[in-house]
């Protein structure tokens, strides 16, 4: 193995673990977003409009309360506070 591909392989990984060390989020409820995302996204393609959390319930195998619940959480995840020390 070359030296090149050993310590990009070892940089990638170091670099994953900062990010996911960072992110307070556990990784289940981001796979949960995504599968709620591509729900949402398949059923606006397919009718031509917003789909309803119903829908989008239906879509993706998860009661409405988990669904609105996700959601919310996926919303405040977003967001960032100008009150908290940034590292730059």
């Amino acid at each position: 193995m070359k030296f090149d591909t050993y310590a990009s392989f070892r940089i990638r990984g170091a670099i994953l673990d900062g990010l996911r060390k960072e992110d307070w989020m556990p990784r289940s409820v981001r796979e949960k977003i995504k599968k709620i995302e591509a729900a949402a996204e398949k059923i606006e393609q397919e009718k031509m409009r917003t789909a309803t959390i119903e829908e989008v319930a239906a879509a993706s195998g998860m009661p409405v309360e988990e669904v609105g619940k996700i959601m919310s959480e996926s919303l405040f995840a977003s967001l960032v506070s100008l009150d908290d020390d940034q590292k730059t």
